[in-house]
């Protein structure tokens, strides 16, 4: 390796290298994996989010070769906490031991931070797609282990859709940002929290989420109970046209699916998805993506399937336990 590399924390100025380096190695790799410097922004902001400290980058002189991220997510203290850890490295740079360098950095950092974590366990988590084998072996030689599998599915809109099919006692409606926040935030942490590796995270980060680059709250569908006018599922639409120059897909995701424990099969989170297909044909998107914990206890793959969703990409998720019971190790 050049002896003129470095690693360092990120600075704010340090986005425009980021995204160049981002869409080199994409172009590569084929991973979809790309953000615009519109994008870094947002995140610089984001609740809990210090990438001045916590997240990494490589430099060969003056030029941005390599990128680390991490983000702890544990709002309120209690249960599980877990590091989030991301990156990639300038495809004229790979092999050389830049990546271990930068995950060693992320990994030293979430140990550097354990004492200030509430809670226990406490766990280092990072994934990668099924055919990068060299992310993988980086992974496991630092003591990380395969614990779940992801699959990122798609379906093209073109032709007929079937009907929206929506349960007797429920209705549809678009969500109102300034008077519904608080509901559809409710329903997605409520919802998910019985699903594998889940860590709550507070009103503040998902009024956060709802600002970011393109939001449209006209691409939110909310389900009620009609007896009681209360929200019991979400469908969460979105169209990025920055994704879409990137991809060159006119495609649409279906970001967050859920119903909660008590409305479940009876057909409305089909009723939710099928909706949500139709939104996004009415803005023009010829294909619909979204992504799925494979062993997802709901059976939601099968519903995905059965609609017409085929598997795109494969991902499996990595975990070291930092702490059990309040000792790190």
């Amino acid at each position: 390796m050049k002896d003129n590399i470095t690693i360092r924390t990120l600075r704010r100025e340090d986005f425009s290298g980021v995204s160049n380096m981002l869409r080199a190695a994409d172009a590569v790799d084929h991973q979809d994996r790309v953000a615009t410097i519109d994008d870094l922004e947002h995140d610089w902001s984001w609740p809990g989010y210090h990438g001045d400290s916590d997240t990494f980058v490589a430099l060969d002189g003056d030029t941005l070769i390599g990128y680390c991220e991490q983000f702890l997510r544990n709002p309120d203290g209690a249960g599980e906490s877990t590091f989030y850890t991301w990156g990639a490295v300038h495809p004229d740079y790979r092999r050389r031991g830049l990546g271990r360098r930068l995950l060693e950095a992320s990994l030293a950092r979430a140990f550097d931070r354990l004492p200030d974590v509430p809670g226990s366990p406490v766990h280092f988590h990072s994934s990668g797609s099924d055919v990068e084998p060299d992310r993988h072996a980086l992974f496991a030689a630092l003591g990380l282990a395969p614990v779940r599998t992801y699959v990122n599915m798609v379906r093209p809109l073109n032709g007929e859709l079937p009907p929206v099919g929506l349960p007797p006692g429920y209705r549809l409606r678009a969500m109102d940002p300034e008077q519904d926040l608080e509901a559809v935030w409710q329903v997605d942490v409520t919802a998910f929290r019985d699903h594998w590796g889940f860590v709550g995270f507070g009103l503040d980060e998902f009024r956060k989420w709802m600002e970011r680059p393109g939001f449209r709250a006209d691409l939110w569908t909310i389900a009620e109970e009609e007896s009681t006018g209360q929200a019991v599922g979400i469908g969460l639409a979105a169209i990025d046209p920055s994704w879409i120059e990137h991809c060159g897909r006119q495609e649409g995701w279906v970001n967050v699916l859920a119903v909660l424990r008590g409305h479940r099969h009876r057909g409305l989170g089909r009723a939710l998805l099928v909706h949500s297909m139709l939104v996004l044909r009415r803005e023009g998107m010829h294909y619909a993506t979204l992504g799925a914990d494979s062993e997802n206890l709901t059976g939601a793959v099968r519903l995905y399937e059965r609609l017409g969703f085929q598997v795109r990409k494969v991902q499996i998720a990595y975990r070291k336990t930092l702490r059990i019971t309040g000792t790190a190790g």
